[in-house]
């Protein structure tokens, strides 16, 4: 099993690669579509030098992993999850931003483990309008500390992980969001008033849950 996957790592490098080209191209329309609203308008090659490297080499770690997959609903599943999450990581560090289009079609294939009967439809949709509420309610009480980007992907990882695992993976990410806003701030890269985006403290546990 492992010699095979082991000869497998260029075909996964190469298709990894195509991936995050054509990954890149959609996030670069976005932000030229929706220039208004990214934090760094003038720094979008800046913040996005090591993001094909970068993506390539997440793909190329994820086709391995998958690969060992024997249900091709779960490889498709894993991907697809994966991948959006990747993807939404990279746009809120770069720029702060998750786009709406992103989260509906991430939302949308969330249909697919309902069909393939892999989750529990009620589970799922308490688990999206549960927290989508918690966090417009927590966007309210701290003056628009919490994002409507936040709210939105909250809401979209409802659906894919139900009730248990988003709520470890909320409780996960304001640890490692905390831990890396204070870091920040002891570096003098932040201030305590300034926005910080927690965007990919959420998803990165999410992948991890739903992948693993």
């Amino acid at each position: 099993m492992y010699f095979l996957i082991i000869a497998q790592i260029p075909l996964f490098f190469w298709l990894s690669y195509l991936m995050a080209f054509l990954s890149s191209i959609w996030i670069d329309t976005l932000y030229r579509k929706n220039c208004a609203i990214l934090s760094f308008p003038d720094r979008q090659f800046e913040r996005a030098k090591f993001r094909q490297i970068l993506l390539t080499i997440a793909f190329t770690t994820l086709f391995c992993y998958l690969s060992q997959m024997t249900s091709i609903a779960i490889f498709t599943l894993r991907f697809i999850v994966a991948a959006f999450l990747l993807l939404i990581i990279c746009t809120d560090f770069e720029q702060q931003v998750i786009f709406d289009k992103m989260l509906l079609y991430f939302a949308c294939f969330s249909l697919l483990p309902i069909f393939f009967q892999l989750s529990n439809a009620i589970d799922c949709v308490i688990a999206a309008f549960g927290g989508g509420l918690c966090f417009f309610l927590l966007s309210v009480l701290t003056h628009g500390g919490i994002g409507g980007g936040d709210i939105k992907l909250i809401f979209t990882l409802g659906l894919w992980l139900g009730i248990i695992n988003l709520i470890l993976v909320i409780l996960i990410g304001f640890l490692l969001g905390g831990i890396a806003a204070v870091f920040l701030c002891l570096a003098r890269q932040k201030n305590r008033k300034a926005y910080f985006a927690y965007g990919p403290y959420f998803a990165l546990p999410a992948l991890l849950f739903y992948i693993l």
